[in-house]
Parts: structure tokens; C-alpha cells; sequence
């Protein structure tokens, strides 16, 4: 699973920039930022993340596959 990729990936799908998306998710753009470089995130922040782009967990993880 790489979440990085999959940020990428739904950004690029989505049309928006990670800053966008990080607004949308109520979060800083460095602290998407931070996630993305250490690869790492709670199921929580997976499932906010999909349930912000109305994906199922599924759809985000595979992404970056």
C-alpha cells in the first residue's frame, strides 16, 4: 500500500492540488504533507479521506497500488 501514491493519484483524478485537498479534509498542507513523506496514516485518516471523496476505503488504498 503506497498512501502517497494514492494521494497523488486522487489529486490528479480530482483536478486539485494537495493544498485544495487538505483544506477539504480540515487538515494543514503540511500535515498532508508530513503523511505523504512518512507513508503512514491511522484507518481513520484512510477512512476520512475516502469518505471526503466519496470513495470506499477500497477505491483509495487502491490507488496507490
Amino acid at each position: 500500500m503506497n498512501l502517497k501514491k494514492s494521494i497523488k493519484q486522487v489529486c490528479i483524478n480530482e483536478g486539485i492540488k494537495q493544498k485544495e485537498l487538505a483544506e477539504r479534509l480540515g487538515i494543514k498542507p503540511q500535515q498532508l504533507n508530513c503523511i505523504m513523506t512518512r507513508n503512514s496514516m491511522s484507518l481513520a485518516s484512510i477512512c476520512k479521506i475516502a469518505k471526503t471523496l466519496n470513495m470506499k476505503v477500497s477505491e483509495f488504498i487502491a490507488l496507490g497500488e
